[in-house]
């Protein structure tokens, strides 16, 4: 298969509007998803928080 520079530029941008969609719905639901984990876990819950955070 040959790459030429039209399929690498199609290729970038897919890539691009895929991180873009992924980060759009991460900003969505940050909040939903902190508030599930702190609903769920009893006890100490900093560690996991802070990694999710």
């Amino acid at each position: 298969m040959e790459l030429t520079f039209e399929n690498i530029i199609k290729i970038i941008l897919g890539i691009l509007v895929f991180s873009v969609v992924i980060f759009g719905v991460y900003l969505l639901f940050k909040n939903y998803i902190l508030d599930f984990f702190k609903n769920i876990l009893g006890g100490d819950q900093s560690i996991l928080l802070s990694l999710i955070q």
